[in-house]
């Protein structure tokens, strides 16, 4: 079972989060207002968040889990409460305001995706308004700065899924259709394509976040359709269905989340 680590500056809804080796980061979201402040916390010890600086643009519903190098966090799109395509990034290790990266391939896609190897991120899938293209993937060159291009598609429309990796491997977990689904799709990183099947979560679950290592990805709470606190596994070099984890400490839907050793930090 999971923790209790810290507190967050204030309490917040829709959180983007990102993560370096030593450092979490914690980005826009519903106070209830929509903000752009950004917060980091550090892994090593146990403690409340202190603030970090802000984003380009005020929005809430951006991405819903890390993607990110050993430097830089890449934070896309969200709603203002129209939608935007921006993609801001920062430097783990210098303290202060975002900066434009590019822009994603469409305004009309929230909520998305996200995970990353050491060179690519990826934001995939997503809720969206008429006209947007919810099975979407999206990737940047992190070390670089520009637009995303496309990727491929999921197997299946949904928004509020969430997103984990090792360095070659992405995992797209669950989301909703509107109805919540279980469905865990694969990409491989490096190349691009639409995704494949990878197996199903032990629980249709929607508003959960993704984490990882290189060996095993993580989606935690959520809605299920009430909201919990179970967290499910998988190991990602293999195909197959999501195991009990345990739980967090809390019930919550639509958390940040961040590690240490996540699939942007390994060594390819």
């Amino acid at each position: 079972a999971a923790s209790d680590f810290g507190d967050a500056i204030t309490a917040t809804q829709y959180v983007s989060g990102a993560s370096s080796t030593t450092s979490g980061i914690y980005a826009g979201g519903n106070t209830p207002s929509i903000t752009n402040t950004i917060a980091q916390t550090k892994f090593v010890t146990l403690g409340n968040a202190s603030d970090f600086g802000d984003l380009t643009v005020t929005r809430t519903d951006g991405s819903t889990s890390q993607a990110g190098s050993t430097t830089r966090g890449l934070f896309k799109g969200g709603i203002t409460p129209s939608g935007v395509n921006t993609i801001d990034y920062i430097t783990f290790a210098t303290v202060g305001d975002a900066t434009d990266f590019g822009d994603a391939t469409s305004t009309l896609t929230y909520a998305s995706a996200s995970l990353s190897s050491p060179v690519r991120g990826i934001f995939a899938s997503g809720a969206a308004g008429v006209g947007g293209t919810p099975e979407a993937i999206d990737y940047v060159t992190i070390a670089s700065t520009g637009n995303a291009l496309d990727f491929g598609d999921c197997t299946t429309t949904r928004g509020y899924a969430s997103g984990a990796a090792s360095d070659t491997r992405g995992l797209v977990m669950g989301g909703a259709t509107p109805s919540k689904v279980a469905t865990i799709d694969y990409i491989t990183i490096a190349s691009t394509g639409n995704a494949q099947d990878f197996g199903d979560l032990s629980v249709a679950r929607s508003g959960s976040s993704g984490t990882s290592n290189n060996i095993r990805g993580m989606a935690y709470t959520g809605r299920t359709p009430s909201i919990t606190a179970s967290i499910d596994f998988v190991t990602i070099a293999s195909l197959g269905n999501g195991t009990d984890y345990g739980d967090l400490s809390l019930a919550r839907e639509y958390p940040a989340t961040g590690s240490d050793s996540h699939g942007g930090l390994q060594s390819s």
